[in-house]
């Protein structure tokens, strides 16, 4: 009776750790993606990141509210990457549990 329930509960908590995973690892700071990328680059690089760190939530927003950088940057990223993880972790847990 309440299986079809916890099954529902249980797609929309992956999906929402999906996004929130995806959306973390984008190079944006203050979020995690932008530490790794910070990490990974030459020092001289590691400068001019630093001057542009203070605009980046600035930067978010016009990615997000501006629908055609939308369309060109995060959109694709939740529309092919967040499903592709979807079905690979449900792949797996079927696969284990099945």
């Amino acid at each position: 009776m309440w299986v079809p329930y916890a099954a529902q509960f249980f797609n929309v908590f992956i999906q929402l750790n999906l996004i929130l995973f995806v959306f973390n690892l984008l190079p944006l700071p203050p979020l995690d993606g932008y530490r790794i990328v910070e990490d990974l680059v030459p020092a001289h690089v590691r400068v001019r990141m630093a001057a542009l760190e203070a605009y980046g939530l600035i930067i978010f927003l016009v990615l997000i509210f501006v629908d055609p950088l939308y369309h060109l940057t995060i959109g694709p990223l939740f529309q092919y990457v967040v499903p592709a993880l979807y079905h690979f972790i449900i792949g797996i847990f079927l696969g284990v549990f099945a």
